[in-house]
């Protein structure tokens, strides 16, 4: 599934954010605007809610949800129709907040349908979402390169889990999608018949091994439809994705749909790279540069003012000093001293002041 990320409204799911209350600064809309950084935020009180209704009814399988310790019921409802509930969760204050997939999918019975989602705070306390978002299957529209099973094979891809793809052969069944491009994939939405499989992530159909291996699945009872979030061992970097039946028997395909993310997005929900980031990794959002004077894998460090300009992203080491200070982060001040024009030459990272007049480390 290609992502087209949510925003507080969103450009595939819009949403009307609202909540029980308000601290006076956090709006609630922060819960649903992509950055994991913002976070909406409730009084300190009782019976305390929030809720985002959605442009239409969506077969809500997954909700992602990055929250506050605490206990909460979420509940998805339909239009004219009374809520039901997608589950009850209980967060223990070991951190500030954290991040979960939230199954609404309970016991394989499939989605609920509805177009707004509901957060009831079920403790005392202020309400604390830094983001919410719904996972769904839905047609996508990434350009193929290929895939297997000609017109038939397309139905794995058109959002609908109640139609599907099979391949009757009864050893090896395999089937897989080539995209138009190579991708850093962790996460598929897969929806299939029990059984046993093998899922690959490469750069080319050919030499599937155990280094392509995404995932070994064992899903018990070949009667029933399995819709997971498969999580790869390890993040890949491909453009083919192939899946094999592993045991005997056909292989019954409904949706088969990679989470990748747009440019400057990460993580399953594809939220965006934190403000301070210039651009990031699409799977663990670690900034790939940073804004301004700032280091660190999240861009959370400010470069020492005596730097020049800016500083080494991983370590926070000064690239260049200001005058006066020198050391891997310019934290040590120079004393005047004389010194001979070609010491200075061969020791660029000092600072002049007069053609002869230099600063270094140790005074006369």
């Amino acid at each position: 599934m290609f992502w087209d990320c949510l925003k507080g409204h969103t450009q595939d799911v819009r949403c009307d954010a609202k909540q029980s209350s308000t601290n006076g600064s956090s709006s609630a809309h922060f819960a649903c605007d992509d950055y994991l950084d913002t976070f909406s935020l409730t009084r300190n009180d009782r019976k305390q809610y929030w809720s985002m209704t959605l442009d239409r009814d969506y077969s809500i399988f997954w909700i992602f949800l990055s929250i506050r310790c605490g206990q909460y019921a979420i509940h998805i409802q339909k239009e004219f129709h009374k809520p039901r509930i997608c589950s009850q969760i209980e967060r223990t204050c070991n951190t500030t907040t954290q991040s979960e997939i939230v199954n609404c999918n309970l016991d394989n019975y499939g989605p609920i349908e509805g177009n707004k989602i509901i957060i009831f705070k079920l403790d005392h306390g202020a309400l604390q979402i830094d983001e919410i978002k719904p996972i769904k299957f839905e047609s996508w529209n990434i350009p193929l390169k290929n895939h297997s099973g000609g017109d038939e094979g397309k139905k794995i891809l058109d959002g609908d889990v109640d139609t599907y793809f099979v391949i009757e052969a009864r050893d090896n069944a395999t089937w897989y999608m080539m995209l138009n491009n190579s991708y850093k994939i962790k996460w598929i939405l897969l929806s299939i018949r029990g059984g046993e499989y093998e899922m690959h992530v490469s750069k080319t159909l050919r030499h599937l091994n155990t280094s392509t291996l995404c995932k070994l699945l064992k899903l018990n009872n070949p009667a029933t439809k399995y819709h997971i979030i498969v999580e790869c061992d390890k993040e890949f970097k491909g453009n083919s994705i192939v899946i094999r039946r592993i045991d005997e028997g056909p292989l019954r395909l409904f949706e088969v749909h990679p989470i990748i993310c747009p440019v400057n997005h990460y993580g399953i929900n594809c939220a965006k790279c934190r403000k301070a980031c210039a651009s990031c990794n699409p799977i663990s959002g670690i900034c790939n540069l940073c804004n301004g004077s700032l280091y660190g894998d999240y861009c959370q460090h400010q470069c020492p003012t005596t730097c020049l300009k800016t500083c080494n992203q991983k370590a926070g080491r000064c690239q260049s000093c200001r005058e006066g200070f020198y050391g891997n982060y310019c934290e040590l001040q120079m004393s005047p001293a004389y010194i001979k024009t070609e010491e200075f030459i061969n020791n660029p990272g000092w600072a002049s002041s007069e053609a002869m007049v230099v600063y270094k480390g140790t005074s006369t």
